[in-house]
């Protein structure tokens, strides 16, 4: 038999076992199982080539690498989980009024997420990179014992190298500074960048690295956005590190949202960041000497409510995306959200229609100014039954890069997660959900003057647009669940 020959039947054979893990093994969402059938049948090499690298997450749901590694991490921190059980009991019985319309959804991800609710904090708003990096950079000089890093993408520019220089003096002072960065986010900044730090005596590491073993995991990435110093104050949300998140590359103008916290949740922040490590480095550590460096004993910063949740494609369960279809159906006025990408499952986009065909404002924001087509030709494919049921849809004059959700006045959720499926079933992410009226409000008024400067999109314009753009956003649609 010819060698070309054998080669396709090896891959055709591949592609019939893919086919067969798709429907029997891996149990997709229907929709996402139904594209990746046309694509296996359709493309029958490449189709089988593009699962195997994009699509199957059977390497991540069936190793127990990663609970091997947090192994060690676990029975050092046993308490915490003893914590999180007295927490859910003692949750049943707690009187806050404020929180009493929304315990439903605290609750849930307590049992789901394993996310403890305090309401000793307080969280402060960023609207503005500059802000923020100016306020991440002051903290990080003032930082005495630890600097913990995450980010998906940290460019090779003024901004990173602002970063890099001052981890490397903090380091040099003695301050144990760990950095982690996807590194396929990162891919044009290489380890070298990082080298100020490590001889400084700073740990880097990459998460998910690029090589070969790796490879079948390169469609999962921590796309996690997490900051904690002296375990005391910690950021998140939807800004990486680098020039372009003050709208000087590219795109032009550029709106982003984070968040910088202080209370007892930067703990959860801490535990999300230091598992995150653990996984990736190896590195253990002795609890019984490091564990008041990074969970000193917080003070009361505020009376906000907030809970810290993360997700990803190793638990199996879509813990974010699940508090997001809890405050959809528990929404009574507003339900008003922004997102580069808006990619819903089914599921979460009949909440939204329900909710708009209820009487509740409905308002999506996503940008003007696409940074992938095709994703935003998905993306304008919703738009139409959503607007036919009566929500409201602007276009942001720039590109709008903030994962952002509040409902009424009191819950809000802002973090790294997308609208989309990748945010929710294939990435590494994290979100804060906070409770509390007066933070809630301001992100109304954020919303409210965002959508002051874009252009809404009506049911009558949008219909106007051209057959061929409306064939386009229909093919692609057929791949959302690949997106």
């Amino acid at each position: 038999m010819d060698l070309s020959v054998l080669i396709i039947n090896i891959l055709l054979g591949f592609n019939i076992i893919f086919l067969l893990s798709v429907i029997f093994v891996e149990r997709k969402r229907p929709q996402s199982t139904i594209a990746w059938i046309l694509v296996l049948t359709l493309l029958p090499v490449v189709g089988g080539i593009l699962y195997l690298f994009f699509g199957s997450t059977l390497n991540l749901r069936f190793s127990g690498k990663l609970k091997k590694k947090y192994k060690n991490f676990d029975q050092a921190t046993a308490d915490f989980y003893t914590y999180l059980d007295q927490s859910i009991k003692e949750f049943k019985n707690l009187n806050q009024k404020e929180i009493h319309p929304y315990r439903d959804i605290v609750y849930m991800l307590l049992n789901q997420a394993e996310s403890l609710y305090t309401n000793d904090n307080n969280v402060k708003l960023f609207t503005a990179a500059k802000e923020m990096y100016d306020d991440l950079f002051f903290e990080i000089k003032h930082a005495r014992q630890t600097i913990h890093i995450e980010f998906f993408i940290i460019r090779n520019d003024a901004v990173g190298k602002k970063l890099v220089s001052l981890l490397a003096e903090k380091a040099q002072q003695g301050v144990e500074v760990r950095l982690l960065y996807d590194e396929f986010g990162s891919l044009t900044t290489t380890m070298g960048f990082f080298q100020p730090i490590v001889k400084a005596g700073g740990k880097v590491c990459r998460y998910f690295t690029t090589r070969f073993s790796n490879l079948l995991r390169v469609n999962h990435r921590n796309h996690r956005k997490i900051v904690v110093i002296d375990g005391k104050v910690g950021y998140t949300g939807g800004m990486n590190l680098g020039l372009e998140y003050m709208g000087m590359k590219k795109i032009s103008p550029w709106r982003d949202t984070h968040l910088k916290l202080s209370g007892s949740c930067v703990s959860m922040m801490q535990i999300r960041f230091l598992l995150d490590w653990l996984f990736s480095s190896g590195e253990t550590f002795q609890l019984e000497t490091s564990s008041k460096k990074f969970f000193p004993t917080p003070s009361k910063s505020g009376n906000m409510g907030v809970q810290i949740v993360s997700s990803g494609p190793d638990t199996g369960a879509e813990s974010i995306k699940c508090g997001y279809l809890k405050m959809i159906n528990s929404a009574h006025k507003r339900i008003y959200i922004q997102t580069p990408y808006f990619v819903p499952d089914d599921s979460m986009q009949q909440c939204l229609m329900l909710a708009a065909q209820s009487g509740i404002d409905v308002r999506i924001m996503i940008p003007g100014i696409p940074d992938k087509g095709y994703v935003y030709a998905i993306t304008l494919s919703y738009m139409e039954e959503l607007l036919k049921c009566g929500a409201k849809v602007y276009l942001h004059p720039g590109f709008i890069h903030s994962k952002t959700i509040v409902i009424d006045s009191y819950v809000s959720s802002i973090g790294t997660t997308n609208f989309d499926v990748r945010s929710f079933n294939l990435n590494f992410e994290v979100n804060a959900f906070v409770y509390d009226r007066d933070f809630a409000l301001k992100n109304v008024d954020v919303f409210m003057a965002d959508a002051s400067e874009c252009k809404e999109l009506t049911y009558e314009s949008f219909q106007k647009r051209n057959l061929f753009r409306k064939m386009g956003e229909s093919i692609f649609r057929l791949f959302a669940p690949l997106a």
